[in-house]
């Protein structure tokens, strides 16, 4: 059963926790109490008292909703700068953590005999309307004279085509006036890698019907032409077809270099004695 005391108990917790709910349903009994008890003569002086003490009641309540309402627009403010704060930070760390691979990578570049290689930095890129280009971020200052060849990690990318004081143009693979002599590893098979602007991919030309070609097949720089020293790392063949004519092959390379996200290069220049 039940204690009396602890009914007491309970109730007077509950009368506390919602004093301000209890003292406006006295308020407003009371008042009712009186229209209905008190002469006309005695009320208006209560009446006033009672109204003063709702009103200051009102007020009070409308302050408190008011503070309560600013209060949780700043708490959502600042919890949503620290979101955005923690995406930034992490987004920071995972830029940091895929650079220093790029690095590690880079330090073991080693360049072909007779060159010696000159880190550089993308600055910009620079499209052409039938191939493309990009910008780095060295010149004459570093000792460039133009024509040297330029590579990552991953493989030949192009050469220096312009040079001023600090920035250099270089021409990519993928322009249309930049072919590389190329040849077979396997078998030495000799063609050339040029961009077809009409299909948007690089082909390896000039390779008769008669030649032994096959996909995956590694394709490197001859050394042929002067432009690129022997065994620079071109790509893979892709796909092998005869051409319609039934003379030559249809031959779809698939570079090592990444150009849609080239970032840290080498320029390869002759190693002074």
């Amino acid at each position: 059963m039940w204690n009396p005391l602890d009914l007491v108990s309970r109730f007077l917790n509950v009368l506390d926790r919602h004093r301000g709910g209890t003292a406006l349903a006295l308020a407003l009994l009371s008042s009712a109490g009186l229209y209905a008890l008190g002469s006309e003569a005695r009320i208006p002086p209560l009446r006033s008292g009672l109204d003063l003490t709702l009103g200051t009641l009102q007020t009070g309540v409308s302050g408190a909703v008011t503070f309560l309402n600013v209060w949780i627009w700043k708490e959502n403010h600042d919890l949503k700068k620290a979101l955005v704060e923690e995406r930034l930070d992490r987004m920071a760390y995972q830029e940091t953590l895929a650079e220093n691979t790029r690095l590690r990578a880079l330090l073991g570049f080693s360049s072909p005999p007779g060159f010696q290689s000159l880190p550089c930095m993308v600055v910009s890129l620079d499209p052409e309307p039938l191939g493309g280009s990009v910008v780095v971020d060295r010149g004459r200052g570093s000792g460039l004279v133009g024509g040297e060849p330029v590579v990552s990690i991953d493989g030949l990318v192009g050469h220096v085509a312009s040079v001023n004081s600090s920035r250099s143009q270089v021409r990519l693979v993928t322009n249309y006036d930049a072919p590389v002599a190329v040849r077979i590893q396997r078998n030495r098979v000799l063609g050339i890698v040029e961009w077809d602007a009409g299909t948007n991919r690089l082909l390896m030309r000039n390779v008769p019907a008669t030649e032994e070609v096959s996909e995956a097949d590694t394709l490197v720089s001859s050394g042929l032409g002067g432009v690129y020293p022997e065994g620079l790392y071109v790509g893979q063949v892709e796909s092998v077809r005869p051409d319609p004519m039934g003379l030559v092959q249809e031959i779809v390379v698939k570079p090592g270099a990444a150009f849609d996200r080239l970032e840290e290069l080498f320029i390869l220049t002759p190693r002074k004695p």
